[in-house]
């Protein structure tokens, strides 16, 4: 009988349809929301993808707070750290299986010797029962005196291990016994020490520490960042000059509620907003746009980055021969053994400065082709860089947005839209090539042809053009169904927003989990808002099918085959 092979992507995919649906009972049932609206908001914050057709201010409290919660608990970062505690118990599993195994052996080993004490003794008896013989007369034999001798030192017999240090003699270490064999008992008071955590780490050895380690730094990254988003604008909103305050009001929104919903938003790089206009009534509010660019890079590109560098000035701060230090410098110098979203010392640096220069790019677009352009120039030159950053930001990560996206310039529309496509570029390809790092020697990835994978530049590409076949037919066809569908109000001269640009620009957004939009005739909704029920449909599947794309087999989810030293 077919049974699923139960692996990280289907579990994955289980895990983001199941939250998905989840929007039907407790989205649809209030009634505020047609039930095509409901999927596609759950599909939204499952995916991090953040179109909304409905305005989010205009919905129920608690439908909000499913909305705070749900990208929480599918976001790529916590979804990749539950792999460190799946890992750990693993081991504890495999630990258990040894403990067992040891103490098998060891009562079969005890109940040998007395049948063994027995043998002898009945050997005895009858030896001295038996009458005595004489033995029997033989040949005079004389045996050649050897004058070669083995002189032991009395220190070193006495010690039993002690040998001089100029010897070659391997000094078994203090978890051996016998001279250096295996471990084969237990002392009685120990017993059960395989289940005890000190003697887990003990077996387990560095790459368990490592992973008890790491289980700290990633979720206390995780809830930290949320954290820190949260009382850097909390302040800051209820202090605020009365006209970002009266934003609220009109909306209806609560500071308190704002400012942890807005950590939260960005953070996870959703793009939910529960103001109308997103982030365009902020956009000359120079903290809480520097604090959500930062929690926007935070929770996306620069994990990878930030984590490593948290991990490295944590390694600086331990002492230099301490255990702690040891296990530091294993989960550094073995990232990818450890963790899914933890990469080398060079693959870091390398992400890093491509996240620089794609920002300083997009930023020089935004303010360059929009000079004359009074939907940007309408700021000063300090806000309106800060604004332009942060847009630039939004447009690989959160889909929020600071200017109207329909006035901006065309050449600045399209580069948004490449710019959300290859928003995943960076650590997908990170990745991929840090697979050869561990995974290329023990045969996870199978060799692809005509590929030199000591060539960097060549290798790297060839997975950009894999990655481009993987992805543009996707968006294609998904586009190619929605303009049949929306063919009346594309067709529609009275209805300039819609065309197959925004279709196109819809369909990549959803794709790349950003949720930028261009809009609908209202500007409060996204586009697909607007769309038929087929066609919010397709726009699901496109959100869930790219929130799938970076995932792959990687040593990060995958099982060592045995413990060492066990």
């Amino acid at each position: 009988m077919w049974k699923p092979r139960f692996n990280f992507i289907r579990i994955h995919y289980a895990w983001i349809l199941l939250c998905s649906l989840s929007a039907f009972p407790v989205l649809y049932t209030y009634g505020n929301l047609t039930a095509e609206d409901a999927l596609l908001f759950g599909c939204s914050a499952s995916t991090e993808s953040g179109l909304n057709p409905v305005d989010v201010k205009d919905l129920k409290t608690y439908q909000q707070v499913y909305l705070y919660v749900v990208p929480i608990i599918t976001n790529m970062m916590f979804l990749n750290a539950i792999v460190v505690p799946v890992r750990l118990f693993w081991f504890r599993q495999r630990l258990r299986q040894a403990g067992i195994a040891r103490e098998v052996a060891r009562n079969d080993e005890e109940e040998a010797r007395p049948a063994t004490r027995r043998e002898s003794q009945e050997t005895a008896v009858i030896d001295e029962q038996a009458p005595a013989l004489a033995p029997a007369p033989s040949p005079p034999f004389s045996a050649p005196q050897r004058t070669t001798t083995i002189t032991f030192d009395d220190k070193a017999i006495a010690s039993g291990y002690s040998r001089s240090e100029k010897q070659v003699l391997r000094i078994p270490n203090p978890r051996e016994s016998d001279r250096g064999a295996p471990i084969t008992e237990i002392e009685p008071g120990l017993r059960r020490s395989y289940t005890e955590e000190a003697d887990r780490e003990t077996l387990g050895g560095i790459e368990y520490r490592a992973l008890k380690l790491l289980l700290k730094f990633v979720f206390g990254y995780f809830f930290g960042l949320h954290f820190f988003g949260a009382i850097c604008l909390l302040p800051w909103i209820h202090n605020a000059p009365s006209k970002y305050l009266d934003v609220l009001a009109e909306s209806g929104v609560g500071a308190t509620w704002w400012a942890f919903y807005s950590a939260q938003t960005m953070s996870n790089n959703l793009g939910f907003a529960l103001t109308p206009d997103s982030m365009a009534s902020f956009k000359d509010a120079t903290w809480p746009l520097l604090v959500m660019t930062f929690l926007a890079f935070a929770g996306n590109t620069c994990y990878p980055v930030f984590l490593r560098c948290i991990i490295w000035l944590t390694s600086l701060m331990v002492p230099k021969n301490s255990q702690t230090r040891e296990t530091i410098q294993f989960i550094l110098d073995h990232p990818r053994r450890c963790y899914t979203l933890l990469f080398p010392s060079r693959p870091t640096w390398i992400l890093f400065g491509i996240v620089v220069i794609l920002n300083f790019v997009d930023v020089v677009l935004i303010i360059v082709l929009d000079l004359d352009n009074p939907a940007v120039n309408d700021l000063p030159v300090g806000p309106r860089i800060l604004s332009s950053l942060f847009q630039a930001a939004s447009a690989r990560h959160t889909g929020t947005a600071t200017l109207s996206l329909v006035d901006v310039n065309p050449a600045v529309q399209f580069s948004l839209l490449t710019m959300m496509y290859i928003a995943v570029f960076p650590i997908a390809i990170s990745v991929r090539a840090s697979n050869t790092y561990e995974e290329r020697t023990i045969g996870i990835w199978a060799r692809e042809e005509n590929l030199n994978e000591d060539n960097g530049v060549s290798y790297v590409m060839v997975h950009v053009r894999n990655q481009l076949t993987f992805d543009l037919w996707y968006i294609f066809l998904g586009t190619f169904l929605i303009c049949i569908a929306e063919s009346t109000l594309i067709m529609d001269v009275a209805e300039p927003t819609f065309s197959i640009f925004a279709v196109l620009f819809e369909v990549t957004s959803a794709y790349a989990n950003v949720g930028l939009s261009l809009g609908g005739p209202s500007g409060l909704v996204s586009m697909s808002g607007h769309y038929t029920i087929f066609s919010k449909v397709v726009i699901c599947a496109m959100m869930i099918r790219g929130r799938h794309r970076l995932h792959c087999r990687d040593r990060g989810r995958i099982q060592p085959t045995g413990i060492r030293g066990v």
